[in-house]
């Protein structure tokens, strides 16, 4: 379950506090990513009809990404309807940038499909699968291949595992950094942006294992899953729908342990469970450490205290922090303390940029050194 939105799980939904999530959801999160969703999330904030129906979203799930995704997986399903010449995916030759008119038919899509959002948001989880990201960690990883060598990595709120395919990707950043696989279908492109560029070495770990835990993980195998998961693109991100469906295709070639589970309870099973070699281990969490565990970093971080009396431990996490954008964090962990931590850049959620902030130098020196 791989959420970026800002909302208590175990609280009860009003119609003021889905209101405030979707503001949230177009302010911060669709504002210079997404015109059309950050238009259309605003208006639907102060839609009661809308508001309404979000009420019916599965509990602990945020309600904004349930909402849009039913309605882009009615039109992506063929839905008829004239909201679908407002979005880019479905009519990506003729579609309108008329976003009040826009948000005048999804008013109309959402009385007269409300049964099938209903029965969609009630039921499914968000699974966000931003195989951008991997252009992201890809930095850090490397950092602890450099401290530490080959390590295991988990990834906490996996769903399906796509980003754990780090080294089959090519990467191509826009200071002409160029890694990874050539022959990959998967191409993934990041615009560096700021003063300080991260410190990108030549390697691309592979690691020696890779474990996925997720609530509810995603087989890309089952064509409707994989097609809920395209749906929870934004819709005007058309070129995210190929590259989705191309790490799909990787990763249904790739051995992925993929685990269903509460990542408070399973992640310390995991790391307990690991061969007893004290081997390395990183775990990644993207956009879920204040969603999958009840004290947020907090308790994350004393899981993996624990878990660095036997073996190092590195935490790489993409989320919300409450600054000014997005971060990408990184920490080390040594005999049951945490030895060194560093705020490597702000990030786009989506993975389309990074503007990196560690001008301690922190993080670099040992992305350079050992090799894989």
């Amino acid at each position: 379950m791989s959420l970026h939105q800002k909302y208590d799980r175990h609280a009860e939904q009003t119609l003021e506090t889905l209101s405030a999530q979707f503001m949230h959801f177009s302010e911060k999160l669709c504002r210079g990513s997404s015109e059309l969703y950050e238009h259309l999330a605003a208006a639907a904030s102060k839609e009661e009809g809308i508001l309404k129906l979000a009420l019916n979203v599965r509990g602990g799930q945020p309600a904004p990404n349930m909402y849009f995704g039913a309605v882009h997986y009615l039109l992506l399903s063929g839905t008829d309807h004239p909201l679908a010449k407002f979005y880019p995916s479905v009519s990506p030759d003729s579609y309108s940038r008329d976003y009040d008119e826009a948000f005048a038919q999804l008013q109309d899509f959402s009385r007269s499909y409300g049964d099938q959002i209903r029965e969609i948001i009630s039921k499914r989880t968000v699974q966000s699968n931003e195989v951008r990201r991997a252009g992201l960690i890809l930095p850090a990883l490397q950092e602890v291949m450099g401290r530490a060598g080959r390590f295991h990595l988990i990834d906490v709120g996996a769903s399906a595992g796509l980003v754990m395919c780090v080294e089959r990707f090519r990467y191509l950043y826009s200071n002409g950094a160029e890694l990874g696989d050539p022959a990959s279908p998967v191409v993934i492109n990041c615009q560096l942006r700021g003063e300080l560029e991260p410190p990108i070495g030549d390697s691309i770990p592979t690691p020696l294992s890779r474990i996925g835990l997720d609530l509810f993980p995603v087989d890309v195998a089952d064509p409707d899953e994989a097609a809920w998961v395209r749906a929870l693109i934004f819709a005007d991100h058309v070129d995210r729908l190929p590259l989705f469906d191309a790490a799909a295709a990787v990763a249904k070639a790739a051995v992925l342990d993929l685990r269903a589970g509460d990542a408070g309870i399973v992640l310390p099973e995991v790391l307990s469970g690991l061969p007893d070699d004290s081997s390395p281990v990183c775990v990644l969490f993207s956009f879920v450490v204040n969603q999958a565990f009840a004290d947020g970093r907090d308790t994350a971080r004393a899981i993996l205290e624990r878990a660095s009396l036997s073996r190092p431990v590195f935490e790489v996490t993409l989320g919300d922090f409450g600054k000014r954008s997005t971060q990408l964090l990184f920490a080390e962990y040594r005999d049951g303390v945490r030895v060194a931590e560093a705020e490597l850049a702000f990030i786009d959620p989506h993975g389309r940029w990074m503007e990196w902030t560690d001008a301690s130098g922190a993080v670099g020196c040992a992305a350079q050194g050992r090799p894989e």
